[in-house]
């Protein structure tokens, strides 16, 4: 199978609103940015994304490390952020569930609760939120002290364990 990338807008489809170049599935910061980069690129792009708070940074408190982002912002911000930069290029999101895709012919189909949308790419960027069984009180206390982030667990250790994670300094030669 060869994949070909040079996508240019959109024509022969007709003139209905649910035909795009370009649908991506989820609106986190991977299905933003993607957002942002085809729709810059005068391709006609929606996103179709559950809410804002169904993704794993939409429900984060605070973000302290994101790049080009100085201090801390909650998840929920940078999401709107990023949403608002793609939407002043052109590109529309929507709120629904998918439920379906084809992806089989040139034109693909993207099933959602709302209705079907037909593009000629699809992107899926639906996230990697923790989906297995959940300790009581997981749901209640996600983004307020429970996070599926190793680095933020990392740095939540204690004091003991955080010297043991040091990497051992170089010794200096007297």
């Amino acid at each position: 199978m060869t994949l070909e990338y040079n996508l240019q807008p959109l024509t022969g489809l007709g003139n209905s609103e649910s035909q795009y170049d370009v649908v991506i599935i989820g609106a986190g910061p991977a299905g933003a940015t993607a957002a942002l980069y085809t729709a810059r690129a005068d391709l006609q792009t929606l996103v179709i994304d559950k809410g804002l708070s169904a993704g794993a940074l939409g429900l984060t408190s605070k973000i302290a490390n994101y790049p080009g982002v100085p201090g801390n912002v909650s998840g929920a911000d940078l999401v709107k952020v990023i949403r608002s930069q793609a939407e002043s290029f052109g590109a529309k999101f929507v709120q629904d569930r998918v439920q379906a895709v084809d992806i089989e012919s040139d034109v693909k189909t993207v099933f959602a609760n709302g209705g079907s949308y037909s593009a000629r790419a699809v992107i899926i960027a639906s996230g990697s939120m923790g989906r297995g069984q959940r300790a009581t009180g997981e749901d209640r206390l996600l983004g307020h002290g429970v996070s599926y982030c190793v680095l933020l667990a990392m740095c939540c250790a204690t004091t003991s364990n955080k010297q043991s994670l040091q990497r051992p300094r170089a010794q200096q030669s007297e």
